[in-house]
């Protein structure tokens, strides 16, 4: 899924939820919503528990919030085209062991840098198209509502103000994730894939040995 026309605006998550990493999203707004008001979190909703996760979340780092001044929440749709046209950076901190997320390979085909988990398949889906983050290990025990220290993520937010603020520095990132996208997430590239594993089995006419037997 491409998209012709691109303001890159915001920052995405895809399913707010606690496993997918939805609290490391409310910690980075907090932290960003003085120091850094034109960067606009955009949350794409999958179960409508936005709302509580906030509250719970934001009282667990004792910043109590009923909304964010700097965030939106899109309701789940099936058409991704608008949404990705005014994502500057995909936000992708999955707590929970994901070996692919069609999110991130779609993110990469539309040159959107992204911002991922070193844990499970995500970073390799990303190659060098974004930044991993690492977290200890009882942030990625279900239920998922261990979340890192906000000091600790200091360091973190000054990741996405860059993407904002230092264009050569997005650019470069950019070109990264298009070029992922074009060699790993393509349907061309996917179709190389599936030939080239197919290859053996056809060249060992397998369909006439299964039918043989």
């Amino acid at each position: 899924m491409t998209v012709s026309h691109q303001s890159r605006e915001r920052v995405l998550l895809v399913n707010g939820s606690a496993e997918k990493g939805v609290g490391i999203l409310i910690q980075l707004a907090l932290l960003l919503e003085t120091r850094q008001h034109d960067i606009v979190f955009e949350v794409v909703e999958s179960r409508g528990n936005w709302q509580v996760l906030l509250e719970q979340f934001s009282q667990a780092v004792g910043t109590p919030r009923g909304a964010l001044s700097n965030g939106v929440v899109t309701p789940n749709t099936s058409d991704m085209r608008p949404i990705y046209g005014r994502t500057r950076v995909l936000l992708a901190p999955s707590l929970c062991w994901e070996t692919a997320g069609r999110v991130l390979g779609e993110a990469m085909l539309n040159s959107i840098p992204a911002i991922v988990c070193d844990h499970g398949g995500l970073p390799e889906m990303m190659q060098d198209g974004g930044v991993k983050l690492r977290f200890l290990p009882r942030c990625h025990e279900a239920p998922y509502n261990v979340l890192p220290a906000l000091a600790s993520l200091e360091p973190l937010a000054n990741t996405p103000i860059r993407f904002y603020d230092d264009e050569a520095f997005y650019a470069d990132f950019s070109a990264k994730a298009y070029r992922a996208g074009q060699t790993h997430h393509s349907l061309s590239a996917n179709t190389r894939s599936l030939v080239q594993a197919l290859a053996p089995w056809a060249a060992l006419r397998a369909g006439d040995l299964a039918s043989a037997a």
